[in-house]
């Protein structure tokens, strides 16, 4: 029996116990079940630490992947959606007569877009059921506004966004970087250029710190299970007399 309790010991000491999922393991679980600590051995060559099953890892990347693909694209066509929505506000308080026109028809076209987007989604959706109107997204296309009417945002769109888009960058910098409200045009645009890869650098520095976070907390809860089991050894082996 105390050559079973120093292998169940030495399985809990070695680097078997950290390359399984994180469990509250006992010298008593494994004196219980004698073959726990084989089976526990043969079953990490088929899981990694967090527990998932190896055969499964590339599978779930590439889904992983394909996920924040369509993430990637959905928060772009999103973040565009409200960008110009907010506009249509700004400009639609008090449009000068030129502008008038202009503001109709984006607003008619990202009306007709938002729901053909609708309709697309439901439509890729599996066991999706036809709309209740029969609507389909061809039926959109009358409601666009005049041809030339479209050319004329098309044209000039570009120039607003990326206004818009300016201001919104100098926003997230001054939040970032508050000096950066007190220098020049020129030094704005370097350190905007700079923005992104420090952003990352952050973002980066803070997954490492969660990650060797979590692998402490692994580790100690880890020790917490051990230490009283050793220590009951320990005081066994120094009073042989207090275990009769």
């Amino acid at each position: 029996m105390a050559a079973s309790g120093a292998v169940d010991t030495n399985f809990l000491q070695q680097g078997c116990r950290s390359q399984l999922p994180p469990c509250s393991l006992t010298v008593e679980d494994l004196s219980a079940y004698p073959g726990l600590a084989n089976l526990l051995t043969d079953l990490k060559k088929h899981i990694d630490p967090s527990g998932m099953s190896i055969a499964l890892a590339q599978p779930l990347e590439e889904a992983r992947k394909e996920l924040e693909m369509h993430r990637v694209n959905w928060l772009k066509w999103e973040a565009l959606h409200r960008l110009l929505r907010e506009a249509l506000l700004e400009l639609g308080a008090d449009p000068a007569p030129h502008d008038k026109q202009f503001l109709e028809t984006l607003e008619q076209q990202l009306l007709v877009a938002e729901l053909k987007r609708m309709l697309d989604l439901d439509s890729s959706l599996p066991n999706a059921r036809p709309s209740v109107l029969g609507l389909q997204p061809g039926h959109l296309v009358e409601y666009l506004p005049a041809h030339q009417d479209l050319e004329h945002v098309h044209k000039h769109l570009p120039a607003k966004v990326e206004k818009l888009l300016k201001a919104k960058c100098l926003d997230v910098l001054g939040y970032y970087r508050p000096e950066s409200d007190n220098v020049g045009a020129a030094a704005q645009t370097i350190m905007l250029g700079a923005l992104a890869e420090s952003l990352a650098t952050e973002k980066q520095h803070l997954k490492e710190a969660r990650a060797e976070q979590q692998e402490l907390t692994g580790c100690l809860e880890q020790q917490k299970a051990v230490y009283p089991q050793v220590d009951m050894m320990g005081l066994s082996a120094r009073y042989p007399f207090c275990s009769g």
